[in-house]
């Protein structure tokens, strides 16, 4: 005899409204506004670097800093984890970049700095960032036919810092209206301006006039190739601006070594270039790779897009293989004589490591 089975629930009396359940989600609390700084006291936060000393003939125009620094507020959101949707703040360290690249400016109005090293650990929000600064030249820069490039040493990569851009585009009406967004591009009609994604298939791109460039991990640039093809597309342009956005790279011959070292010099007085920006966050070899002093010295979004707490569990787990990978250190690799080497990851933020023995 066959078991008589009671029928299904309908949908309406198996399931609860799914608005009424998500809308009960707890929202996130607010967030402390960082602190507002004037536009002459940020460009002095860059670490161990005086704009002063260089500038020459240079001047800074506060109104023309102020103004980048309130594109990012007034026109772009953050798109990712717990700030998205909110208008994009800069934070101290990130405004005193942003300032001093768009503040300092020649006699003849033009800009003054070419190019920026900006060095700084994973989860710092860099891509945010340089989202942010590849809107702000293709939009907001006054440069007739911007050509902007998003670079880096794969496509998925340098996706990155343009889907940032573009979600940020999407998400604000005024950007919105006035481009046209496609899977690599925004075109921007009324001044014939566009950014764009290029990766490090170098021999494809000769023959571009860049307006700006950005390039994103540059540690993980297989070779120099793509960089001296981008760097040497903007010869025709009145003020074009190059950003190299990275994390630390081993230590061995590397184009990324190569920035940073002349990035050194520069902020060290060693070198006298009043058109490149050094933006150096990191930790010494011989500091205490166990101080959240140091953590902090190394990692500026510390308490913001990196978490103290998430530091200290990592660095009372030293043995664990991802924390270079997580907390950006470097490893320093010793020669081993039986072959091969010996990688240690004690420190916690950036350090460069010691050349091998």
């Amino acid at each position: 005899m066959a078991t008589s089975r009671s029928a299904s629930p309908s949908p309406s009396k198996r399931r609860a409204s799914p608005a009424r359940l998500l809308d009960s989600i707890p929202k996130q609390p607010k967030k402390a506004k960082p602190k507002r700084l004037s536009v002459a006291e940020a460009i002095l936060l860059v670490p161990g670097y005086d704009p002063f000393l260089s500038a020459g003939t240079c001047c800074f125009d506060a109104k023309s800093a102020q103004r980048a620094i309130d594109f990012f507020q007034e026109c772009l959101t953050f798109t990712a984890g717990e700030w998205r949707g909110h208008p994009f703040v800069l934070q101290p360290w990130q405004a005193a970049i942003v300032a001093n690249l768009f503040g300092w400016k020649r006699p003849d109005g033009r800009r003054r700095y070419r190019e920026a090293f900006i060095y700084v650990p994973r989860k710092c929000g860099k891509s945010e960032m340089a989202g942010g600064l590849g809107n702000l030249l293709t939009f907001a820069d006054g440069e007739p036919a911007a050509h902007v490039y998003c670079a880096a040493a794969d496509r998925e990569q340098a996706r990155l810092v343009f889907n940032a851009a573009k979600t940020m585009v999407l998400e604000e009406p005024e950007l919105n209206r006035r481009a046209k967004i496609y899977t690599h591009s925004i075109v921007v009609d009324a001044t014939g301006s566009a950014l764009k994604v290029v990766s490090a298939e170098a021999y494809t791109k000769h023959g571009v006039n860049a307006h700006g460039v950005i390039i994103d991990e540059l540690h993980a640039q297989p070779d120099r190739e793509l960089v001296d093809v981008l760097t040497t597309s903007t010869g025709a342009r009145r003020q074009p601006l190059i950003i190299y956005i990275t994390t630390a790279d081993f230590d061995r011959e590397s184009i990324c070594n190569e920035k940073y070292d002349y990035a050194c010099k520069v902020r060290d007085g060693v070198i006298e270039d009043a058109a490149f920006l050094p933006v150096i966050y990191e930790a010494k070899v011989t500091d205490d790779w166990t101080s959240p002093e140091v953590w902090a010295k190394a990692n500026p979004n510390l308490g913001i897009s990196v978490s103290l707490e998430y530091l200290e569990r990592e660095c009372k787990r030293t043995g664990d293989a991802d924390l270079r990978e997580h907390l950006q250190a470097i490893a320093l690799e010793y020669e081993d004589p039986a072959g091969g080497s010996l990688a240690d990851t004690r420190i916690v933020g950036q350090m460069r490591p010691i050349p091998n023995r």
